[in-house]
């Protein structure tokens, strides 16, 4: 027995509602999934912005830590580039890698900069060229915006500065997200705080008698000096002196200068062997000199008076020793021994002598080798007798201060002795007394300059980057982003 089955017949218009249905929800999957394109890729583009911008500050950070780097070395010169490769005074380029810290930003697990300082022109400028990495958070997706090309078919620079890197890690490390860089240049110029020009500025006259000369060399340059001193056979022709009121007021008395004499205003008396020009429209500013702000004080000596055999120790450059007193007497033969606080070591010693400083006899004032001495004066000195002498090789080492306190002319230093002196004065309120037969390599600025002797004042070039007291050594007077 056949039985057939019948089954109910749906209406034809249920039929057309579940097509319906169907294609809307594949129309509606076509929306979502468009519009999750779309999104995924402006959140892609917002992470990446975000990186792109952290990339810029790294980049803004690393330039920053040059410049404290080059004011920290070049204020003082009494530290080396810490952390740079190579850190000696004179070799550049010099490149930092900082440490890559943990970061936890939009997604990203690294920031980083790698800083390169080299000199740019005439050897006083430096540039600075940092590039700041940042990894780009979320997927491999370019986010960011397509090529843009000009009429000319080159890609523009949109296009340039914001291609990411998906095979080699800038920093040298393992790539885990693909990474974005921007590099800045800048150029930092030295600042007004570079007083040390010439071998003799002063806010007054010069006077120049028996047969004192000027001339000039360069302690970093082996072509301008022998072993970091001054060489004859190697002297330069930037002796300058000058003078910031009437010229009328000095007289070089036939000096030899192999340099420029310049003079605010009037003439300069007895010019006839000045080897470059002789100008009278000279005008610079003459900062004074404040008292020394230390972080701590040595509580002993607080008196150095006819010290036979004292020997101040310094320390090393995070922790300096600072040694204020009420007075240096020095008689006969008195020997005051500035030492390292480590055999080969470099010390640094600051001291401030309130009251007065007399040195007579044989006495003498002896800074060991590689002790750097920054010396200050609240009232008259007299650095005579044996004189002071800097077993170093080059003036910024031995840097002596005459504070400005009771106005222009108040007090008078000294510098005198049958030994050469290097070293800079810079006391823009003293009579400044330089007598002697040795020679002088170094630089001095004071309020007026009386200078007798035969001996040669060697003005040491490198002193073109050494600041004084409060001051910053280097300013950026550029910023370009280099899209290459």
């Amino acid at each position: 027995m056949k039985t057939d089955l019948a089954l109910p017949r749906l209406p034809r218009n249920q039929g057309g509602i579940l097509i319906t249905t169907v294609l809307l929800i594949a129309l509606m999957s076509m929306l979502t999934a468009a519009t999750l394109y779309r999104v995924s890729s402006r959140h892609a583009s917002s992470y990446h912005s975000v990186g792109w911008n952290e990339a810029l500050a790294s980049a803004e950070a690393g330039a920053d830590l040059a410049l404290a780097s080059m004011n920290t070395y070049y204020s003082t010169f009494s530290a080396t580039w810490t952390g740079w490769v190579p850190n000696d005074a004179t070799t550049f380029p010099k490149t930092f890698t900082p440490a890559i810290p943990d970061h936890i930003g939009e997604g990203n697990t690294k920031v980083y900069a790698k800083v390169v300082v080299d000199k740019g022109v005439g050897g006083t400028w430096l540039r600075v060229r940092s590039t700041g990495v940042a990894e780009l958070p979320g997927s491999s997706v370019n986010g960011l915006e397509a090529a843009i090309l000009d009429v000319n078919g080159a890609k523009n620079h949109r296009s340039v500065l914001r291609k990411p890197r998906y095979i080699t890690d800038i920093t040298g490390g393992a790539l885990h997200l693909p990474q974005v860089s921007r590099t800045i240049e800048l150029m930092a110029s030295p600042t007004s705080g570079h007083p040390y020009q010439m071998p003799f500025l002063m806010r007054g006259a010069i006077t120049m008698n028996g047969g004192a000369w000027t001339d000039s060399f360069n302690s970093s340059d082996p072509l301008y000096s022998t072993n970091s001193q001054y060489d004859w056979l190697k002297h330069l022709n930037h002796g300058d002196i000058a003078t910031n009121i009437g010229g009328s007021l000095s007289n070089l008395n036939g000096s030899l200068v192999y340099g420029n004499a310049s003079s605010n205003g009037g003439t300069i008396a007895n010019t006839q062997n000045v080897q470059g020009t002789v100008t009278n429209n000279f005008q610079t500013t003459i900062a004074d000199i404040p008292a020394p702000t230390w972080p701590t004080i040595a509580a002993s000596p607080t008196t150095l008076k006819n010290s036979g055999g004292v020997i101040l120790q310094g320390g090393p450059i995070g922790a300096q020793k600072y040694y204020k007193v009420d007075q240096l007497t020095l008689n006969s033969f008195d020997i005051l021994t500035l030492a390292p606080h480590a055999v080969g070591a470099d010390s640094y010693i600051n001291i401030w002598v309130t009251g007065k400083v007399t040195m007579s006899g044989n006495s003498r004032i002896l800074q060991m080798n590689g002790v750097h001495v920054v010396f200050y004066c609240g009232d008259d000195a007299s650095f005579t007798g044996d004189g002071y002498f800097n077993s170093n090789s080059t003036a910024d080492t031995a840097q002596f201060f005459g504070i400005s306190a009771g106005g222009n002319g108040n007090h008078t230093m000294k510098v005198a002795g049958i030994g050469d002196f290097t070293g800079v004065v810079n006391a823009p309120t003293y009579h400044l007394q330089i007598t002697g037969n040795g020679s002088f390599a170094g630089s001095v600025i004071g309020y007026d300059a009386a200078i007798t002797g035969n001996g040669g004042f060697h003005y040491d070039e490198n002193l073109k980057l050494l600041a004084a007291p409060g001051s910053t050594a280097f300013s950026f007077v550029s910023w370009v982003e280099d899209i290459r």
